[in-house]
């Protein structure tokens, strides 16, 4: 049974395990931590919740199918991404958006997560998030 820890606390917790399951290359207990949640699909013959992610032994990233959560208060939050180049003396460059859910405690642990969630190259790029249509504003450099 893989045991789930919640991501509660400052960035270094986000670095931390999301859950415990089996490496799937050695077939060993190992920390996972959380991308991103793909879908809540009820009733679905490989598990109700489809969250990747990624083994911290060996790296892989992959789904994991699981019909309950270990931890009940957990729930998902919509998160999308703008980040636009700014540079000194020059228009803002076109955004770059994303758009995902992460499974987390309340909003706040969202927007970490968030942080940690995102596949888009976002150094030195000032960075607009919202959780659940509500604004966070957060500048990369």
């Amino acid at each position: 049974m893989a045991s789930l820890r919640t991501v509660t606390g400052g960035t270094a917790d986000y670095l931390k395990a999301f859950v415990t399951l089996k490496c799937p290359t050695s077939r060993h207990e190992s920390p996972h931590v959380q991308r991103r949640l793909l879908a809540h699909w009820p009733g679905h013959r490989k598990g109700s919740w489809h969250i990747l992610v990624r083994c911290s032994s060996c790296g892989l990233e992959y789904v994991w199918y699981t019909d309950t959560l270990p931890v009940t208060q957990l729930q998902p939050f919509l998160i999308r991404l703008h980040a636009a180049a700014f540079l000194p003396g020059t228009e803002v460059l076109p955004d770059l958006v994303e758009e995902f859910s992460v499974l987390a405690v309340d909003r706040q642990a969202a927007y970490r997560q968030a942080q940690f969630g995102s596949e888009m190259p976002v150094a030195g790029q000032v960075v607009v998030t919202y959780v659940d249509n509500e604004e966070e504003r957060d500048a990369r450099f």
